[in-house]
């Protein structure tokens, strides 16, 4: 190994749609343990990340009051998570594996290399339609039935599923390398600019709103889809959900820049590079989980499915509580009448 921490003579290269590197032998040392611990941390990820997608999937279309239009792009993000935590993850955890044994796979490594595309562009994409759903309710209150209606919502996502396909599979030598990542860096760059106006506008509106609440300057139909309470605590939900996946992507940002300073560098790639790609995949196991701990009726449709008794006993305790509160009401007019 060369002092700048480069290898020499032991780096195969692979070029199958774009260039790739890989160890031609057995991994050792911190490549090794580094390996070990990334393999158990994606593969539980892995299983996590897909039992607690399929729950959100499951809860959504189980619980007609979850399927509402601020719903719908985290349902398109549920997917998303599902298709990290099913193909990207497991090729991630192969690729380490096959890394230890000094093994290769050029299609593998390109799979992978794909599949991650397609899942970062649809997060980021769908994210941008979630964020921009969130400033259209706070914004145009009154309008905000008209605006965003399901149709269009469901329109806004299906786009970012073709868009997302398309460029993934321009990747593949369709279109000049060179312009495909102009192409890249440009959407990437819109869509960030676009989450930081929108949640800076965002905080600015809640803000506004909340004054007027505490100054009881808000009527009752400010929403009509939406509580106001609900609508806030839907955008704080929201708001975290975009911030932890901004922050996920730093420490492979970082990996990045010193990647393209020393391309061939085994620092770069095997000891800090998948440590930040294995970040930014955890995010498919945060989101749902995150879900599920805000967002009540998710966590209760999610055990529901576990107990088929559940809703009727609901119902039941639902209709027994009424009957209490109306004879508790017919006690109090009737001692009031006796007063008076």
């Amino acid at each position: 190994m060369a002092e700048n921490g480069t290898v020499e003579g032991k780096l195969g290269r692979c070029n199958v749609f774009f260039v790739t590197y890989y160890w031609t032998q057995a991994a050792f040392g911190l490549h090794l343990y580094t390996n070990i611990v990334l393999i158990v941390i994606s593969l539980s990820s892995a299983i996590l990340g897909v039992i607690a997608n399929i729950l959100v999937v499951l809860s959504y279309f189980k619980n007609a009051r979850l399927r509402t239009l601020s719903n719908i792009p985290l349902l398109s993000l549920a997917f998303s998570d599902l298709l990290v935590t099913t193909i990207v993850l497991p090729l991630h955890v192969t690729r380490l594996f096959k890394e230890i044994y000094g093994s290769h796979d050029c299609l593998l490594w390109a799979l992978k290399r794909l599949a991650s595309y397609f899942s970062t562009g649809l997060s980021l994409l769908s994210l941008t339609v979630l964020s921009v759903e969130r400033f259209i309710t706070l914004a145009y209150p009154y309008n905000y039935q008209t605006i965003l209606t399901k149709l269009r919502m469901n329109i806004a996502v299906a786009a970012t599923w073709f868009l997302t396909f398309v460029f993934v599979f321009c990747t593949i030598g369709v279109i000049p390398y060179k312009v495909l990542r102009a192409m890249a860096t440009s959407t990437v760059v819109l869509c960030t600019t676009t989450l930081l106006v929108i949640w800076i506008w965002v905080y600015k509106l809640l803000k506004n709103h909340q004054r007027k609440i505490s100054a009881n300057q808000v009527p009752s139909g400010t929403w009509k889809l939406e509580s106001g309470q609900q609508a806030h605590r839907n955008t704080r939900i929201m708001a975290v959900i975009v911030t932890v996946f901004i922050l996920s992507y730093v420490p492979l940002v970082l990996s990045l820049a010193y990647y393209w300073t020393e391309p061939k560098s085994f620092t770069g790639i095997y000891l800090v590079t998948p440590w930040g790609e294995t970040i930014v995949l955890m995010h498919s196991l945060f989101n749902p989980l995150y879900v599920f701990w805000r967002k009540g009726e998710f966590s209760q449709t999610a055990r529901n499915l576990f107990r088929p008794n559940a809703r009727r006993i609901e119902v039941m305790e639902r209709g027994k509580a009424d009957n209490i509160d109306l004879e508790l009401k017919s006690r109090i007019c009737l001692q009031n009448g006796k007063l008076q």
